[in-house]
């Protein structure tokens, strides 16, 4: 008889059905063999379960055993496979009765040498691709209900050690379920007010573009003098976009997981890695092919302030992200696929010593210099970004709305827009674009016009048509019309970079 037992594992953030066979007979001497392409975590479980079930009074019997981790054709890494082999092989062994209620139940969790139980992080990762394959009740360590934060559709139940787990199986001791009330205040963790648009004096345009970009996911790059307030405006602008939804939090969740992250909040994510960071932390890969910052960044903000000081070859590599919204990392051993749909805002000077576009005309660099300083961003790269300001120094001005107001702004904006053509405009493509970015009248041939002007190539003018499209779902337009349509050929950068 071969025991069986459901598991799962993820495949970058996808769902990996596992199933954990035992096998057991009569050989010339007593092994265990873990098959299946195990990593090295994984081989050295059989010495972790062997000393965790002695270390509760059990034995497993001097015979030869087999562990299959099937599909064998796929690597299996991760220590959370303990728990679950350590159960099969012990209903194998006839310790404890096999599941009879036809319930399909998986054990995630690492052994401890003395039968303690513990899992990290990953527990939420793990959680969610149980639900999606279908397992329906999982036991995981007592400690690891910390780690949760969501509400699993699924019932969990808690045990401390191995012992404990055993007891519960032969129905010697009730089980204890995951308090659904202690994962819910994760979900619904307060916004972010630390800095709020009130308190960001002029700079109406950029403010106002700051409304455009979080209103129909536009890329965002605010270029000026130091001190202008370009930072103050890109770490604002997260707290106008709407909260995440139940499904998007999971995505993120997920990604979170993978990465062995903490993230316990419904307010989009924000990430602003610093201009040192490498190619592989910004983009991701590495031996293992885990997620980098634009996906960490996914359905929320990355920030990258002085984008000329990043390598040029990590700039390059946001070419693919920007227009599908994933990330592909290729290795030898494994392709990984993670979502990548975050908002671009990034921020740059405009000469090498930052005093260009002040009152005093201080700066000191040579044209030469200037030009090739904003040629570190190529222009492949800039023409994939919506919205380009130049903010100058201002006088006497006024302040803004409030974050709260400007919120509520971007809410009803993205609304139409997910009412008319479920997506948001920034991700219009094809046929729906043609549909809901239509030009009526002379419109279409003032943006000809345009584009022979400034040199704007297919995808520009995609993008200008986008960004109209979204001026005009502000001001609850039915249609684009010229001020929206000049609006935002305002914002497409008027001599090549």
């Amino acid at each position: 008889m071969v025991t069986l037992l459901p598991s799962c594992a993820l495949h970058g953030i996808e769902a990996q059905a596992v199933e954990i066979q035992v096998s057991s007979s009569q050989g010339m001497l007593p092994s265990i063999v873990i098959t299946g392409l195990p990593d090295t975590s994984v081989k050295e479980s059989k010495d972790r379960i062997d000393a965790a079930i002695r270390s509760i009074g059990e034995r497993i019997p001097p015979r030869r055993i087999t562990i299959n981790l099937s599909p064998a054709d796929r690597k299996k890494s991760g220590t959370h496979f303990d728990f679950a082999i350590a159960v099969a092989l012990l209903m194998q062994t006839g310790k404890i009765p096999k599941q009879q209620d036809n319930v399909k139940t998986t054990f995630l969790g690492e052994l401890g040498l003395d039968g303690s139980l513990l899992l990290g992080r990953q527990v939420n990762g793990l959680l969610i691709a149980c639900q999606e394959l279908g397992i329906e009740r999982v036991f995981l360590p007592r400690s690891a209900s910390e780690h949760i934060h969501f509400v699993p559709q699924i019932e969990v139940l808690l045990v401390d050690t191995l012992f404990h787990a055993l007891e519960v199986l032969r129905g010697q001791v009730a089980p204890e379920a995951l308090a659904v009330e202690e994962c819910q205040d994760s979900l619904h963790a307060p916004a972010d007010t630390r800095l709020d648009f009130c308190h960001i004096q002029g700079q109406h345009l950029a403010v106002q573009s700051a409304l455009i970009a979080a209103a129909g996911h536009h890329n965002l790059l605010l270029c000026g003098p130091p001190g202008i307030g370009k930072s103050m405006i890109a770490e604002a602008l997260p707290g106008i976009l709407p909260p995440l939804t139940y499904g998007e939090y999971l995505e993120v969740l997920k990604v979170y997981s993978v990465s062995g992250e903490h993230y316990a909040s419904s307010r989009p994510p924000y990430r602003s890695p610093h201009a040192s960071t490498s190619e592989v932390a910004l983009i991701g890969g590495g031996t293992h092919a885990t997620p980098g910052e634009i996906s960490l960044a996914h359905r929320g903000v990355l920030l990258l302030d002085e984008m000329p000081e990043f390598r040029r070859k990590s700039l390059e590599a946001l070419r693919q992200p920007l227009e599908s919204g994933t990330v592909q990392i290729s290795r030898a051993a494994q392709k990984q696929s993670y979502p990548a749909g975050f908002l671009l805002i990034g921020t740059m000077n405009l000469c090498p010593c930052g005093k260009s576009g002040h009152d005093d005309d201080s700066c000191t660099c040579s044209e030469y210099d200037k030009e090739r300083y904003l040629a570190k961003l190529s222009a492949p790269v800039l023409d994939r970004i919506d919205l380009h300001v130049t903010m100058q120094r201002e006088h006497g001005a006024r302040a803004h709305a409030s974050t709260a107001i400007m919120a509520e702004h971007v809410l009803l904006c993205r609304q139409r827009q997910m009412h008319r053509q479920q997506c948001l405009n920034g991700r219009l493509q094809g046929e729906a674009l043609s549909e809901h970015c239509q030009l009526r009248g002379e419109l279409a041939q003032t943006l000809q016009t345009a584009a022979r002007t400034y040199d704007l190539s297919l995808r520009g003018q995609d993008r200008v048509l986008r960004v109209a499209r979204t001026i005009a779902d502000l001001s609850g337009a039915p249609h684009i019309d010229r001020s929206a349509l000049l609006q935002a050929l305002h914002y497409r950068p008027k001599v090549k970079i």
